[in-house]
């Protein structure tokens, strides 16, 4: 299980799954644990998650 709280800073938000969007207060806390459940995620043959990201990214573009 992972805890966060809130302590100090500007405005805090959190996301879930791009499902639904909360703004978290002072003191606030967000709590992570496993689920019970497990998930099989299938991607085509070749995918990369880190490919993804330096796409996405723009990770090792060159400087024009």
């Amino acid at each position: 299980e992972i805890n966060i709280e809130i302590v100090a800073g500007r405005e805090a938000s959190v996301s879930f799954d791009m499902q639904s969007f909360a703004s978290l207060l002072h003191g606030d806390r967000v709590s992570v644990r496993r689920s019970a459940h497990q998930v099989r995620f299938l991607h085509p043959r070749g995918w990369s998650y880190y490919a993804t990201l330096r796409r996405k990214l723009h990770w090792n573009a060159g400087v024009n």
